[in-house]
């Protein structure tokens, strides 16, 4: 690489493009689907016109970068929040500018309301969590390594966590939930609305833990180390497979509405 100071040589080259890729460049011509960075990133100027106020959106993704695109077409629209009168501490409502699009609908291939990360981790979870990090360090540090070893690690984790904070689970409830993203407590929810709900009160301490508050904790908790000790994995096809399902759960749920625009937002989790 040519610098200022002269030539640099690297053994390998990182392209981290992020946001900048999330989605496909399309025309942005009536229901043509619309490039999630053109509406959030890039913020352009024919997208944005593409998504006039009172129209219905539908997202095609329901993480990260598909909230970016929500706050794009509504706070970034003028919409404002205050404290609710009359609700919970922390309740908030939304007050539109008027410039907005009449409904939004976030979905997924998975179908499953995408879980927050916890609001905070008790200490004592936490030196749960540090001693999973260290593990997967010296995970890391092998030679050749199995992915079998490392799922054991984590499994072992979450099983310490759900009993010290007394969330029923075994595990092989626990390694289910892992895999389909929603545990048997959570599907028990009538709708999407109530799963995203019932996740977001479980995080704020506010309703006992659930399963997904337990991997939630594991997988925000150990991510670094986790992602720092696969960086020169060599991957087989199933195991990849296999690690970015897990990976990409728990995700949104909604469904397309009719005359929908539709921006692609299957970003990062």
């Amino acid at each position: 690489m040519e610098t200022g100071s002269g030539s640099l040589l690297y053994d390998e080259v990182v392209i981290a493009t992020g946001h900048g890729l999330a989605g496909s460049k399309q025309s942005h011509t009536a229901l043509a689907p619309i490039a999630a960075a053109s509406l959030s990133v890039e913020q352009s100027q024919d997208a944005l016109r593409g998504v006039p106020a009172g129209s219905s959106v539908w997202i095609r993704g329901a993480a990260l970068t598909a909230y970016d695109v929500v706050l794009a077409l509504t706070e970034g629209r003028g919409g404002q929040w205050e404290a609710a009168e009359g609700g919970p501490g922390g309740t908030l409502e939304y007050l539109p500018s008027g410039r907005e699009p009449q409904a939004i609908t976030m979905a997924s291939r998975h179908r499953i309301p995408m879980t927050p990360k916890p609001a905070s981790i008790p200490p004592e979870t936490q030196d749960i969590l540090d001693a999973c990090k260290a593990q997967l360090r010296q995970w890391g540090s092998l030679g050749p390594k199995e992915t079998g070893q490392m799922w054991r690690i984590l499994l072992d984790c979450a099983i310490q966590v759900a009993a010290l904070n007394s969330v029923p689970a075994s595990e092989e409830t626990l390694r289910q939930t892992l895999e389909t993203g929603q545990s048997a407590q959570f599907s028990t929810q009538a709708s999407p609305f109530e799963q995203m709900g019932c996740g977001l009160l479980a995080h704020q301490g506010l309703k006992p833990q659930t399963q997904e508050w337990v991997w939630a904790a594991v997988w925000s908790g150990v991510y670094p180390e986790l992602i720092a000790s696969l960086s020169r994995f060599h991957w087989t096809g199933p195991e990849r497979k296999e690690f970015n399902s897990c990976r990409r759960k728990p995700r949104a749920h909604g469904l397309r509405p009719a005359n929908s625009h539709s921006p692609e937002a299957d970003g990062p989790p």
